[in-house]
């Protein structure tokens, strides 16, 4: 039996945009006693816990043996298995949700964490199979360009995966590469930092929307004399951020692009001590995860009048139905929230057919009696698969909702989580922001001034009065602040150490 949800989907939570540092005036019917409008302030709730049980049980124990091996939560194994299998599979197929709607396996993918907490060792150990593909297609690319003799045309240089890239070589590298590649920088804000490195601002965000939706792709060069185009481009991205960065992807103009949309983000609240372990990954593990890549990019592409195109997959009757219910389902729900955003929620439901259409080929390729494609095309995707698809969106759902207040545009993140934690802490109704500024010394006068606005906008506190000069002309009294009490009611969702 399939429950459906009964409360609003969490990605419809509001991810607040840049506003310019305006003046903390005097809310002179503010009175400590009037009543209150609702509180506004998006927290983080608690971590959703990573489905596991959503890989066949061989990759599943892979995921944990992984997990355990190098220290890190399932979240940071779990969401690099399904980017890397994404990649493998690039464009050999789509799946069709209706004949003008098909969705290819690319990800945008960002796990978020402070250093030390073993980001980088569990992606490489999921990227491995897929670094060992990467090794073999630029050698025999190395070996071809020795074998051409003089006035052949140059051999393309064959690569799974790339590292620090502009938009230009990207290009060149998805002309030579159909299938498409992983892009897997040791920090996301590489990623973000390289846009518009040579251009004018905003042409590379644009960019890299475009790569996601998979709309053709045409890059100039050379004054617009020469240009590379690519049919179906396909780039998926897989990189870690500390939490205090996530501001840095907002558009630097805080307008709302949809390009934040279009990640999932891995954000656990709980990590493995960090002492050491003599557990290792199996080797048997590391061989079923190496197996179940390389049969995926095994898979080859159809050839269209000398153009290498995507086979097609489908929904299966019983996949396609469950899949309807679910989206009429976050429709529903979406118009009961007048402050959910749409472009998060479409982004969501298209990318529920990504992930199913990830998760049924694993499980092809975890079967040694199934094929990943044949003459008729590939083989559809089942009920298990959307039911998987529909767990991780729930989980995509909730780690949005937990990065979304990391990503206030003015910068004031930290130091608003700072103030809340010191309110809460001393069950305050009152302060002032003489007294706020002793007790949180490390946060500086502009970052506190961006903070107790972003509070006053959120209804969180509100000025109590104006701040005149005492009546023997000394300096102005300190500005002082109510605090909203819904503030100070704990939420069953909510996680002290995020404050």
């Amino acid at each position: 039996m399939n429950p459906k949800a009964t409360t609003k989907p969490p990605w419809t939570v509001t991810i607040p945009k840049a506003h310019p540092r305006p003046p903390i005036e005097a809310d002179r019917s503010g009175e400590a006693g009037e009543a209150w409008p609702p509180l506004r302030l998006k927290e983080a709730p608690k971590a959703a816990p990573f489905p596991v049980g959503v890989f066949p049980p061989s990759l599943a124990r892979f995921c944990r043996e992984v997990a355990e091996s190098t220290l890190a939560p399932l979240d940071f194994v779990g969401l690099p298995m399904l980017t890397v299998a994404g990649a493998a599979i690039g464009q050999s197929v789509n799946l069709e949700a209706k004949r003008e709607w098909p969705e290819s396996p690319l990800l945008y993918s960002i796990i978020v964490a402070e250093p030390g907490r073993a980001k980088t060792p569990a992606i490489r150990a999921v990227e491995r199979p897929l670094k060992e593909i990467d090794k073999r297609l630029r050698m025999e690319s190395r070996e071809a360009r020795e074998r051409r003799e003089d006035g052949a045309p140059e051999p393309p240089q064959r690569k799974a995966i790339v590292r620090d890239i502009t938009r230009e070589s990207l290009a060149i590298v998805l002309s030579e590469n159909p299938r498409g590649v992983l892009c897997s920088p040791d920090e996301a804000t590489a990623w973000i930092g390289s846009f518009d490195q040579y251009k004018a601002k905003g042409t590379d965000r644009q960019f890299w929307l475009s790569i996601y939706t998979g709309g053709a792709l045409s890059v100039d060069r050379k004054g617009g004399r020469e240009g590379v185009f690519v049919a179906d481009p396909f780039c998926a991205v897989l990189g870690g951020i500390q939490p205090d960065l996530l501001a840095t992807m907002r558009d630097d103009r805080g307008r709302d692009d949809g390009f934040l949309d279009r990640i999932v983000f891995a954000f656990p609240d709980e990590f493995p001590r960090r002492q050491w372990t003599e557990r290792e990954i199996s080797q048997e593990a590391e061989r079923d995860w190496a197996s179940a890549i390389d049969r995926l990019y095994s898979a080859p592409m159809r050839i269209v009048d000398n153009h290498h195109r995507p086979h097609v997959a489908e929904f299966e009757p019983s996949a396609k139905a469950r899949f309807i219910e679910w989206f009429n389902e976050q429709d529903r729900l979406m118009e009961d929230d007048p402050e959910s955003r749409a472009g998060a929620m479409s982004k969501a439901q298209g990318r529920c057919v990504r992930l199913a259409l990830i998760l049924s080929r694993l499980r092809l390729a975890c079967d040694p009696t199934q094929r990943l494609w044949d003459d008729g095309g590939a083989p559809p995707v089942s009920l298990e698969d959307v039911e998987g698809a529909i767990r991780l969106s729930a989980y995509f759902a909730n780690h949005l909702e937990r990065v979304a207040p990391r990503m206030i545009g003015d910068g004031g993140g930290k130091a608003v989580r700072s103030i809340v934690g010191w309110i809460r802490d001393g069950r305050l109704t009152t302060f002032t922001e003489s007294n706020l500024a002793q007790a949180r010394r490390s946060i500086d006068s502009e970052a506190l001034a961006k903070a107790l606005a972003h509070l006053v906008k959120e209804n969180a506190i509100r000025p109590l009065e104006d701040s005149p000069r005492s009546p023997k002309g000394g300096r102005p009294r300190s500005p002082s602040y109510a605090v909203n009490p819904s503030l100070l009611v704990p939420r069953n969702s909510e996680n002290p150490r995020n404050h």
